[in-house]
């Protein structure tokens, strides 16, 4: 294939540097126009919008790419014409996102509890203003841990995507305790009497019966966590992306 200079200007976005220099510039032209919005969420954990608000200028963040990289090249999601992502902060992930697709940045709507992007739409993960049947490809990257209600989460992407279509999921693996959360963050993500996802075989369970073909089922076998003395430095990630059978 032919590498046209509009593809090449996207490809460039694999690239730290480039990605924050195009993602810096475009969030403070959004506070000078004064477009940041925030709304709460009752069905989560911790302190969404405290740690987002910390970590909104971090464009540097590629972890993401381990779902994207696999994403491009699935036939099925390589067609794909509309791709959410939830839960993406600011618009590092959507910019990752345009750079492995021959789409432009509108095809990548992000959905979080915080927006100054017009790409970004406001809105609880667990309520989601959308259609049934609406996206190709949902992407859920590290805030599903985030859910106290995951059995609502998962419909509500199932809704949101179409037959046929793709969900991706990644989780940080994590042995922490309840204490061990307080002493590490201020907070705790720990939920009385829920399991911390910490394996592909959860995930595929709040999916039962509209999971279908499974495309990647990574375990984390090294089961890296942070401790609550310190924080790893590359954490294990548990990530699986599977079609969809029976959305409505």
């Amino acid at each position: 294939m032919r590498l046209t200079p509009r593809i090449r200007c996207r490809q460039a976005l694999r690239t730290d540097l480039v990605r924050k220099l195009v993602g810096r510039r475009r969030l403070r032209e959004s506070r000078w126009r004064r477009k940041f919005q925030t709304v709460d969420s009752g069905q989560s954990v911790g302190e969404p919008l405290k740690h987002n608000l910390k970590s909104l200028d971090d464009f540097s963040n590629h972890r993401i790419e381990r779902l994207i990289q696999t994403l491009s090249v699935i036939e099925s999601a390589r067609n794909a014409r509309l791709i959410l992502l939830i839960g993406p902060r600011n618009e590092n992930d959507l910019l990752n996102a345009s750079a492995y697709f021959d789409l432009p940045l509108e095809c990548f709507p992000g959905l979080d509890l915080i927006s100054y992007s017009r790409l970004i739409d406001l809105g609880d993960m667990h309520a989601m203003p959308y259609d049934n049947n609406h996206f190709d490809v949902v992407i859920c990257g590290w805030t599903m841990s985030y859910s106290n209600q995951p059995p609502i989460l998962a419909n509500e992407m199932i809704r949101v995507c179409k037959p046929g279509g793709l969900i991706a999921i990644d989780v940080e693996y994590s042995s922490l305790t309840e204490s061990d959360y307080e002493q590490l963050l201020g907070y705790s993500l720990a939920i009385p009497g829920m399991e911390r996802i910490n394996s592909v075989a959860q995930i595929h369970e709040l999916f039962s019966p509209s999971l279908a073909e499974v495309f990647l089922s990574d375990d984390a076998p090294l089961k890296l966590s942070h401790s609550a003395t310190g924080r790893c430095d590359s954490p294990s990630g548990v990530a699986t992306i599977f079609s969809i059978s029976n959305a409505d």
